[in-house]
């Protein structure tokens, strides 16, 4: 089911909601989001390892919402060349990953990016759990496929069905889940 917001919450709306401390540190369901990296760094290696097998060596990958970069951090281990945007400076700012060679996380959304934007097109872009915080989703899959190269991947997640826990915590039906999406219904069409 899903609940949609009329209207919508702004760009700029949202970059204060998740750059806001009692966002990530209040009773939402990122309260504790640093005492998932364990579980998220799980589950980025299954994503990016599934990935790898479709891309070629050393291949450019762009993760858009990539919150504190696990995902990026995995792939950077496998050789890949990464470029992380997200729209929370907190999250990047307070949970960066403590080693040296940490992904650098750029505090952008993905219209400002994909319009200034001039480097060599992408291998690969990925999407994890972000798509209800895309009012236009149309209009990011066209800005995105311009950032792919030609027979690039986009790779993304609707509603965490990948997530690894999911066989344990509704066993192997799809559980019917509830989201708040700032979406629209025409946002689908």
């Amino acid at each position: 089911t899903f609940v949609f917001m009329n209207p919508q919450i702004t760009m700029d709306s949202l970059k204060a909601v998740f750059s806001s401390s009692s966002y990530w540190k209040g009773t939402t369901n990122y309260a504790d989001y640093s005492l998932l990296r364990r579980m998220n760094l799980m589950t980025a290696r299954k994503r990016a390892q599934y990935l790898s097998g479709f891309l070629p060596d050393r291949a450019h990958i762009l993760e858009v919402g990539c919150a504190t970069g696990q995902f990026l951090q995995v792939c950077q281990q496998l050789d890949f060349k990464i470029t992380g945007i997200d729209i929370s400076s907190y999250q990047s700012r307070i949970h960066q990953l403590p080693t040296a060679n940490s992904p650098k996380i750029r505090n952008i959304s993905l219209d400002d990016f994909a319009s200034e934007y001039r480097d060599d097109p992408f291998d690969a872009v990925c999407l994890w759990g972000i798509e209800g915080n895309l009012p236009d989703l149309v209009g990011a899959f066209e800005k995105i496929h311009k950032l792919l190269k030609t027979r690039g991947i986009l790779a993304f997640n609707w509603l965490n069905f990948d997530h690894w826990l999911r066989p344990m915590l509704f066993g192997s039906f799809r559980q019917g889940v509830t989201s708040l999406s700032n979406l629209t219904p025409q946002s689908y069409t």
